[in-house]
């Protein structure tokens, strides 16, 4: 059984790998894809000014000086209550960070343009793959397999953070687009490269917990 548990999380992310290989290359030679237009405007669609606020506030958290105070904090929260390991892997998050902003720079494909679709804020830099995205799916999604990982912390907490882990995981995508800040495959790509680097993550933080938690003679 377990063998079978790693055979299916390795084709998972092998998989994982050629999409994003694959989404890559696309959107490299088709920056501006017709599909990618028409969803934008299909979820621009929902008016209102609730929703607008809705969509600020989901994306807020990916917000630099607000993604790097939350990762700190949760951090420092985590030595407090002496979890020094998941604080440690949490600050992975600002690796993974840099990682996905050094892939946007080297594809460096247009954010959308205001002759396209609405644009609500002039937010700067590339587009591919959204940094919000792969933020808040490395760092909520640790958040979350944490939650269900460790028993000790209170279950009114674990239920707490990880309802909170999984709407941001899920509302950033609506966001990112409604905003006008990335096409519909930007948001694929994040969620992608996401998935890739919290794997990663994941294998090694119960690997090493493992080999702590085992005792040696």
């Amino acid at each position: 059984m377990k063998e079978l548990r790693r055979f299916f999380i390795f084709t998972l992310l092998a998989i994982a790998v050629l999409s994003a290989i694959v989404l890559t290359v696309l959107v490299h030679y088709i920056p501006v894809a017709k599909t990618d237009v028409v969803l934008s405007r299909e979820v621009q669609g929902i008016g209102g000014g609730f929703v607008l606020f809705l969509m600020r506030a989901i994306s807020i958290w990916g917000d630099s000086w607000v993604s790097t105070m939350s990762v700190v904090t949760a951090a420092i929260i985590f030595i407090a209550y002496q979890y020094q390991r998941e604080a440690l892997f949490l600050l992975l998050t600002f690796f993974t960070d840099s990682l996905s902003i050094l892939v946007k720079t080297l594809i460096a494909r247009p954010r959308p343009g205001a002759d396209l679709i609405a644009v609500y804020e002039d937010f700067g830099g590339y587009s591919f793959p959204s940094t919000h995205v792969v933020h808040y799916v490395v760092f909520f999604g640790f958040l979350f397999a944490i939650m269900v990982n460790r028993k000790s912390i209170p279950f009114f907490v674990r239920v707490a953070i990880s309802l909170f882990s999984l709407f941001l995981i899920l509302g950033i995508s609506v966001s990112r687009v409604y905003l006008g800040a990335h096409w519909a495959s930007d948001v694929i790509g994040g969620y992608i490269f996401g998935f890739i680097m919290l794997s990663i993550m994941l294998r090694a933080y119960l690997w090493f917990t493992a080999e702590v938690s085992q005792p040696h003679v």
